[in-house]
């Protein structure tokens, strides 16, 4: 007996042309970063919550004449008595939020610079207070995932730039049996957990001092292109041109796509 073909609400899967980006970029201070970003298409818009982030870069020749928007956020809860740092967050948010609405329309790559920086915003003007209760968390991951599913919906390149730490975790134990805590000789990015989950790429940067170059590694997570293939490998200068015509092959003979 043949099946009805009456799919109701269900649609055929969009298999139009949309060629965008969205990734997680992650290194210590100086590691090309915020370089890699910049090589993304224009306009740029930057929502800069490091006071630095662009020192230096803005004057290099690779982007000197590139359409670069810039918005620098004050928001510093380190400078701030606890009792002050939901008001600042809440003021902080409101404008980043109506930012990010303007750039949504006309930006063709948006950067989060940093996104440790933007997530402790959000969860200080929600929370109001520093919070380990993971049930507190739930409202505020719905909303900061929504920031994700905007930019995918916009069609637009969205980065968001990671900073790192140590991880730390149980180390072994004492000669009391009780375990012991300490540093794991490992970095992990700092920020919202679930970032790697939210992004298509996750990229890791580093400066190598032999080579003379930033060298930057797709680290753990590749949704696009072949991701057996590109997982792990190791590029010398990667622009996101050069990532975009991995991921997506065809583009490479399509004029303009990620310039």
């Amino acid at each position: 007996m043949a099946k009805s073909k009456d799919w109701g609400k269900w649609e055929e899967v969009d298999r139009s042309d949309n060629y965008s980006l969205i990734i997680a970029s992650e290194g210590v201070g100086g590691s090309g970063k915020t370089h890699f970003a910049l090589t993304g298409p224009e306009p740029i818009a930057v929502h800069l919550f490091d006071p630095g982030g662009l020192k230096g870069l803005v004057k290099n020749p690779l982007f000197k004449k590139k359409d670069i928007k810039v918005i620098q956020y004050n928001f510093n809860p380190g400078r701030l008595d606890e009792s002050d740092r939901p008001k600042a967050a809440a003021e902080a948010l409101e404008q980043f939020l109506e930012n990010q609405t303007t750039a949504l329309q006309h930006a063709r790559t948006i950067v989060l610079d940093k996104e440790d920086h933007a997530w402790e915003m959000l969860r200080y003007a929600k929370l109001e207070a520093v919070s380990d209760k993971p049930s507190n968390y739930y409202e505020l991951n719905l909303e900061y995932r929504g920031w994700f599913h905007d930019a995918e919906m916009a069609g637009v390149n969205f980065v968001v730039i990671r900073g790192m730490k140590e991880k730390w975790g149980k180390t072994g134990s004492n000669r009391e049996g009780k375990a012991t805590f300490g540093s794991l000789g490992e970095m992990e990015p700092r920020g919202q957990k679930e970032v790697p989950e939210l992004v298509q790429v996750v990229l890791r940067h580093r400066w190598d001092a032999e080579v003379g170059d930033f060298i930057t590694t797709i680290h753990e997570k590749c949704r696009v292109g072949d991701a057996k293939k590109l997982i792990g490998k190791e590029f010398q200068s990667l622009t996101m041109r050069e990532l975009g015509e991995m991921v997506y092959p065809e583009t490479a003979e399509m004029e303009g796509t990620w310039e």
